[in-house]
């Protein structure tokens, strides 16, 4: 998922349905799910536009080193302009909670505080990401355990095609493969 070159097959979950997500180099066209839609997102080399609804990979938040987020806006919540260098995520304020400063050197996210719960440490085997609500994807890397307070995710390994099983107190997400362009069975 790194590069935004390939078609996306729909994704299947059991409470809705993704339909096709297309990417070229610089655009995603809409994407539909039963319960929201999102409006169409475009990017160019270091922005999005505005973003409606709750964002891919399943809760959100889309961040790499080096883009400019202007305000995210999603049914619930809004959240203000998130600015980002090379190194240092701006605080992002959210209508019911509060995410402090995140810091990144090379390969380290360090421990990372919101108001309803907390994250432990994250490590990284490399320095780009995609979201942060525990739902961390990129090929290549491989993740130890995410504690938070209300649930435990168990280590999620990844290797260049493939995410393990991820575990979670409260859920159980069976197996996520992903090829070079699809999800298959998300449950």
């Amino acid at each position: 998922m790194g590069g935004y070159s390939s078609r996306f097959d729909p994704i299947r979950v059991d409470s809705s349905r993704f339909e096709s997500i297309r990417v070229d180099s610089s655009r995603f066209e809409p994407i539909r799910v039963d319960s929201s839609r999102f409006e169409s997102i475009r990017i160019d080399s270091n922005r999005f536009e505005s973003i409606r609804g709750i964002f891919f990979n399943f809760s959100g938040w889309l961040f790499e080193s080096g883009w400019l987020f202007e305000s995210i806006r999603s049914d619930s919540s809004r959240f203000e302009s998130i600015r980002v260098d090379s190194s240092r995520f701006e605080p992002i304020r959210a209508d019911s909670s509060r995410f402090e400063p995140i810091r990144i050197d090379s390969n380290r996210f360090e421990p990372i505080r919101i108001d309803s719960n907390r994250f432990e440490s994250i490590r990284i085997d490399s320095r780009h990401f995609f979201n942060f609500s525990g739902w961390l994807f990129e090929s290549g890397w491989l993740f130890e355990s995410i504690r938070s307070d209300s649930s435990r995710f168990e280590s999620i390994r990844v290797d260049s095609s493939r995410f393990e099983s991820i575990r979670a107190d409260s859920s159980r997400f069976e197996s996520i493969r992903i090829d070079s362009n699809r999800f298959e069975a998300f449950f």
